[in-house]
């Protein structure tokens, strides 16, 4: 019973954390194509890129353990 509600819970909890990997992923990618085509028209500084740059370290530390955590649901 309670290792059965465990396991539903590290379920939900991917489920949750795969879904903001994709979402900041998405995010990530606009800040990007933002920042170049705006650095393009020579209307963008230095903050754009930071921004861009901000949401691939969420992004890579979102894929870091929601790697983590399916090695843990798969372990139980």
């Amino acid at each position: 019973m309670i290792i059965n509600l465990i396991h539903k819970s590290i379920r939900i909890a991917t489920l949750i954390l795969t879904c903001f990997v994709a979402l900041t992923a998405i995010a990530g990618g606009i800040a990007i194509l933002l920042a170049f085509l705006l650095r393009y028209v020579r209307m963008a500084n230095a903050g754009y890129f930071t921004m861009a740059a901000g949401l691939n370290n969420i992004l890579l530390n979102g894929m870091i353990y929601s790697e983590s955590l399916w090695i843990v649901r798969n372990s139980v």
